[in-house]
């Protein structure tokens, strides 16, 4: 015989999930999963109006779909993007253009996700010594590249480096086409969010990173769920403050950057 309390009535809440899918509320602190961070922002929208009611399979795939139109919206803003990361690759003699981007699409060189962008590149000269020299490239844009009359030819290592942001795979070219094998080259690229899989994805990201995706997602879920603006104002105003926190805090740690939030 069923006993009261263990069916409909609270294990539970009438209208949200009823064991296939996420249950919230979620653990607090950072390492939360893409379930928990979609809960916070139907909270913060006033479409979940009451401390640990679920949200629809409807509304997860929706707010699925938004948080990762939202992240891919914030990988253009240079301002945005949360670390710069060097990676060193090997140069092939007599390779002049080299693909770069997810192991799926097979490219010459791996990275988690294709560089939106290369700000520093540097060629390393006796990489297997104790201290090899690194010596930095130009980078420069399609127009420069397109005037290098000889583009096919050899030196010893590069000193210029054109990166063209091709999908699925960015390409590297260089100038001179370095002809020592022996020559890597470092790459200084901006490392962007990834988007997200599944519901169980754990969010990862830096501090402050949490709340501004939270409220901004909450902003972006706003209009689809018709709320009150009084409501919409009030998460505006939070998704402007934490995100401009961001900017603020990336502005203080990378001096270059202060030029391109103007």
């Amino acid at each position: 015989m069923a006993t009261f309390n263990t069916g409909l009535f609270n294990t539970f809440l009438f209208g949200g999930f009823s064991g296939s899918g996420p249950t919230p509320p979620p653990p607090s602190g950072p390492g939360i999963t893409v379930f928990d961070l979609i809960y916070h922002a139907y909270r913060n929208a006033g479409v979940l109006t009451l401390p640990g009611r679920s949200y629809s399979p409807e509304e997860y795939s929706d707010g699925f779909a938004a948080l990762n139109f939202l992240i891919d919206a914030w990988n253009t803003e240079r301002i945005l993007i949360p670390s710069i990361k060097r990676d060193v690759f090997p140069l092939m003699s007599g390779k002049q253009t080299y693909a770069i981007g997810p192991a799926a699409v097979i490219p010459d060189w791996v990275s988690p996700t294709r560089p939106l962008r290369i700000d520093y590149a540097g060629a390393i000269i006796s990489a297997g010594s104790d201290f090899p020299l690194e010596i930095p490239l130009d980078i420069i844009t399609a127009g420069q590249w397109s005037r290098l009359q000889k583009k096919g030819i050899p030196d010893v290592f590069p000193r210029k480096l054109y990166y063209q942001n091709s999908v699925p795979a960015g390409q590297i070219n260089l100038w001179p086409n370095p002809s020592d094998a022996t020559v890597s080259l470092a790459v200084y690229t901006w490392q962007q969010l990834a988007p997200y899989v599944a519901g169980t994805d754990t969010v990862i990201v830096p501090q402050a990173w949490l709340r501004a995706l939270i409220f901004n997602l909450a902003w972006e879920l706003l209009p689809r769920e018709n709320r009150a603006k009084t409501q919409f104002q009030i998460v505006q105003d939070i998704a402007v403050k934490s995100k401009a926190e961001i900017m603020e805090f990336n502005k203080l740690h990378y001096p270059e950057m202060a030029d391109l939030a103007a």
